[in-house]
């Protein structure tokens, strides 16, 4: 079976230049992110404030972002992000044996560049997917990206591992077969009523998808193994596709 894994991209960035020439590549819609880009250049800082929801002083960082985007091609996708799913899967610590399979697996949808391959090399951003900035004739990123993205999965792909949020997973989802994505959910225990605890969710995400890369997994049943973080899967609280993993 050929699949993806998805994650989500993360406000926070790291910004670390990544110099390692022989595995950087060219983000695969990058002319539709230049024009994002150039719909995100007509804003004003006003206008980013009220659009992002976000300080003043993000706004001024975002506005410097978008200034220097076109001059600013410096990082590796997978070492830019630095939110808990990053963390949860530390690509610093991945050895070299297993970049090829990181480079095959994983996928990282973004609001600005519509997807990513670890190794493409991008500016920092700063949008989310859910922000409502008209672009060209669309009027949100969902409306902007449509169906591309689950077209351009679909030429290497044909089932999926969604360990991305609703926010970004719903930019794929409604194009895809349903019985052909898996969703795992990560519970805590909690006198009998299990709940999600976001923060311990997003990190366990980053670990699973490094779980499948780590261990060539070919077989999506073997993902009910993950076990880190003393996680285990509840075959009760599960379906066909949604998974629930329970610690």
């Amino acid at each position: 079976m050929h699949f993806k894994i998805l994650i989500s991209p993360a406000k926070n960035l790291k910004k670390q230049v990544f110099n390692d020439q022989e595995r950087l590549s060219i983000p695969q819609f990058l002319s539709e992110a230049k024009l994002v880009h150039r719909a995100l250049s007509k804003c004003n800082h006003s206008t980013l404030v009220d659009l992002m929801g976000i300080s003043p002083k993000l706004a001024s960082e975002s506005k410097q972002m978008i200034k220097q985007w076109d001059h600013n091609f410096l990082y590796r996708a997978i070492e830019l992000f630095d939110g808990e799913a990053y963390r949860g899967f530390d690509v610093q610590s991945l050895s070299a044996e297993h970049q090829d399979n990181l480079e095959n697996r994983l996928r990282i949808l973004s609001g600005f560049y519509g997807i990513l391959r670890p190794s493409d090399l991008i500016a920092p951003y700063r949008l989310e997917m859910k922000t409502k900035i008209p672009v060209k004739k669309a009027n949100n990123l969902y409306e902007f990206w449509g169906d591309k993205i689950a077209k351009h999965l679909r030429k290497d792909a044909d089932f999926l591992v969604n360990l991305a949020s609703d926010e970004y997973s719903k930019v794929v989802l409604p194009f895809w077969d349903k019985n052909k994505v898996l969703t795992p959910v990560f519970m805590e225990e909690n006198n009998g009523n299990p709940k999600i605890v976001m923060m311990y969710a997003k990190n366990a995400r980053g670990k699973m998808a490094r779980f499948i890369i780590e261990n060539h997994i070919e077989s999506i049943d073997d993902i009910q193994g993950f076990d880190i973080d003393g996680y285990r899967f509840d075959k009760e609280r599960s379906d066909d596709i949604r998974w629930v993993f329970l610690r």
